[in-house]
């Protein structure tokens, strides 16, 4: 999924996120709820608690993006090379 404009929809009873594509206008997911390693983040029009992500700023500019229900997180890299969970990843 390569992100150019996205807005953030905060969820008030669990304090996490909805991640939308602007343009598009789906939200963000992971595909199947799968919680396997490399798993696909995918859209969906029709949110519920699996399109949740946990967003938090962990230096100015770097954010941890985890998906609320999955413990997976959005991470970047080129095809073949993945992150990790946990890890800072510049955008």
């Amino acid at each position: 999924v390569i992100l150019s404009s996205i807005s953030l929809e905060h969820h008030k009873e669990t304090w996490a996120y909805r991640i939308q594509c602007e343009n598009s206008r789906p939200y963000l997911t992971v595909k199947d709820e799968s919680s396997e390693e490399k798993a696909w983040i995918v859209q969906i029009q029709k949110p519920g608690n699996v399109a949740l992500w946990n967003v938090a700023e962990v230096k100015k500019g770097q954010f941890s993006i985890i998906n609320y229900q999955t413990g997976k997180a959005i991470t970047r890299g080129t095809p073949g090379q993945y992150g990790i969970a946990g890890g800072v990843y510049e955008v």
